[in-house]
Formats: C-alpha cells, sequence, structure tokens
C-alpha cells in the first residue's frame, strides 16, 4: 500500500496509562478522494513519520511496525515461559535459573556461529 502524504498540524498530544501517547493532528482542507484513503486505513498499524517543514530529509523505517506491543526481548522470554512449563518439574527447578541456563545455552549457540570472534 502506499503511504498517505498530507499537511497538517500536530494538534493534540496525551499520555495513555499503559505509557503510550495519543497523537492526533489536523489537516487542511482535502479531497473526498484522500478523505476516504485515510477513513480505509482507520485500525491499521504502521509507521507514523512527522516532519516540521524546516527538515529537509526523512528515512523511512525499513522494516514493518510490530503490533504486539512486546519488544522481541519480551516475546522471547514469554516463549522460554511456556518451554519450561511444558518441560521441567517447576516444582523443582526454579524459573529465574532455568531461564539464564537457556539464555546462556541460546547465546551459546550463535556465537559458535561467528567467524573467529
Amino acid at each position: 500500500m502506499e503511504p498517505i502524504k498530507t499537511e497538517a498540524y500536530l494538534s493534540g498530544v496525551s499520555t495513555r496509562a499503559d505509557r503510550s501517547l495519543g497523537v492526533r493532528f489536523t489537516t487542511q482542507e482535502i479531497t473526498p478522494e484522500d478523505g476516504a484513503k485515510w477513513l480505509s486505513r482507520n485500525g491499521d498499524f504502521g509507521w507514523l513519520i512527522f516532519v516540521p517543514n524546516e527538515a529537509k530529509e526523512i528515512e523511512l523505517p525499513k522494516v514493518d511496525a510490530e503490533a504486539s506491543g512486546k519488544t522481541s526481548s519480551q516475546r522471547l522470554r514469554g516463549v522460554l515461559y511456556k518451554l519450561y512449563q511444558q518441560t521441567q518439574d517447576v516444582r523443582t527447578v526454579d524459573f529465574e535459573a532455568w531461564y539464564r541456563m537457556e539464555m546462556n545455552r541460546i547465546i551459546d549457540h550463535e556465537k559458535a556461529k561467528l567467524d573467529g570472534d
């Protein structure tokens, strides 16, 4: 899908309980076609890049935005916790100790792939 480009004022910013922000923009008058583009994207997740007039260049992100709200490390820890629950006797093996050992195993596995470092 093509990005939507339009001139706009940053007209409001508010904080949310989950530490995110609500950001509001106000456009100048737009065509019905441009309005339809915005309405068709309502609820979509993606990148927002606001470029003030004085900015000359922007660099667009080269990866898709992630809607999960969790970092990659948080997602990995969650997966490892599920693995721990499924494979360990949780009454005798402490998760934190198991997690440290499993992370070291993963790190060692990845380090072994490096060239001579």
